[in-house]
């Protein structure tokens, strides 16, 4: 029984796995408060008989459960709120650009501005000869090649066997300067006329003065033949560029395609622009709308355990039905804000609806604080949590005497109690 008690209590008074901070009873004060509420409810209640059985047992169970599991949802979206009210997005009026605030410090976001892009960024690219490749071109030997990128020099070898054809070595120079990680990609091209040759681009993009790579053989004559030399891979097919746009109308240059401004806005560029293209902010919805959904599948979570239950034992519940009568009586508001009811009975929400009622301020108003709805939702899973047995058949035996001060009656909680243990032997 000891254990049976521990594991209880640790599940009200601190967050168990899959359970909110926000749990409906954490603390001595809000305990005090909850036995307070059983006791006022069991005061008013009747007494009854109830048959216990597996399925009406874990139906109970799981309602409790369930509608703790949505009072945890509301209150921390109550927690929440404004800050999800306040979130902002900034948004492009054009594709060319995408604009994505990274910092929760709106105060640091430049202020609505134009950009007019004149140049992308691009890497160097360095394209080789062409040969046939079946072609043996390259005498056996060892072979030295340098590689510079930036301000630092690879030194590498490659060593070539007798028979061995073109395609066999540009691949395997390729396989080497990937797996080195040296900041450049290689591949092997091939024509039309079914020739091969290499091709190298840089990671790094930008203008510097200078190219970002280059090639050199080493360790042999000047009319030899090296791999650099003989493969032309020191050939620049094009040369770095850095990205030229403008801001406001003032000239900007940047080394790579993505730019962060004061820390807090990042613009990813795709495309030049003919014309300036704006760059603003509007309110972002996107966290409020996940908060709900939330609160959403929670509700849906009892109305599935109900129907669950009528299934098994074929028996009517009202529960079901009281959770439509609270949607019903909100349903034009909630309609408003993007909530419906299928016709299976669970809520779901339109995305694009909801999106666009937060965007003119219809759905702030139907999930406030004070929201009729969640305050409504909330009671009603409270009065749930406290008594379950009051959605499972029974057959009454008094009636409680409201002409009187009453007394509570432990019957509720210990039948409650009494199944938990059953559960547990």
């Amino acid at each position: 029984m000891e254990a049976v008690y521990n594991n209880l209590i640790a599940s009200y008074l601190y967050a168990g796995k899959g359970r909110s901070r926000n749990a409906t009873v954490h603390g001595e004060s809000s305990l005090r408060d909850h036995y307070n509420d059983i006791v006022s409810l069991s005061k008013k209640s009747p007494v009854y008989i109830i048959k216990l059985n597996e399925n009406n047992q874990e139906y109970i169970l799981d309602l409790k459960e369930r509608s703790m599991s949505i009072m945890d949802e509301i209150n921390s979206y109550y927690k929440n709120v404004d800050g999800y009210f306040n979130m902002k997005k900034a948004y492009s009026e054009s594709g060319a650009v995408d604009a994505q605030i990274v910092s929760d410090d709106y105060d640091r976001l430049p202020e609505e501005f134009d950009i007019k892009v004149n140049q992308l960024a691009a890497p160097q690219i360095n394209r080789g000869k062409e040969y046939y490749e079946d072609g043996r071109g390259l005498s056996p030997g060892s072979y030295s090649f340098t590689v510079n990128v930036n301000d630092h020099k690879y030194n590498l070898k490659y060593n070539v066997s007798k028979n061995k054809r073109n395609i066999n070595i540009m691949n395997d120079i390729a396989k080497m300067i990937n797996r080195a990680d040296i900041g450049i990609q290689a591949s092997v091209g091939r024509t039309k006329e079914r020739k091969i040759f290499m091709e190298f681009k840089s990671e790094d993009s930008g203008n510097y003065g200078e190219n970002i790579f280059s090639f050199s053989d080493e360790g042999i004559a000047d009319s030899a033949n090296g791999i650099v030399s003989y493969y032309g891979i020191d050939n620049v097919a094009r040369k770095p560029k850095s990205l030229l746009f403008e801001l406001d109308g003032s000239n900007k240059t940047s080394m790579s395609n993505e730019v962060i401004l004061n820390k807090s806005l990042t613009l990813k560029i795709k495309r030049t622009s003919d014309s300036d293209i704006h760059i603003g902010y509007a309110a972002d919805g996107t966290k409020a709308i996940q908060s709900v959904e939330k609160i959403l599948e929670k509700y849906n979570s009892v109305i599935e355990t109900d129907k669950r239950y009528r299934e098994k034992t074929g028996e009517g519940t009202r529960l079901a039905d009281e959770f439509r009568y609270i949607y019903e009586r909100h349903e034009e508001e909630l309609a408003g804000a993007g909530v419906f009811r299928n016709e299976d009975g669970y809520l779901v929400i339109d995305e694009k609806a909801a999106n666009e009622s937060f965007d003119n301020g219809e759905f702030q108003k139907v999930f406030s604080k004070e929201s009729p709805f969640l305050n409504e939702l909330e009671k009603k899973n409270k009065m749930i949590s406290l008594n379950p047995l009051e959605y499972t058949n029974k057959i009454m035996v008094s009636y409680p005497d409201y002409s009187k001060e009453g007394f509570p009656q432990a019957y509720m909680t210990s039948m409650f109690s009494g199944m938990l243990f059953n559960y547990y032997c």
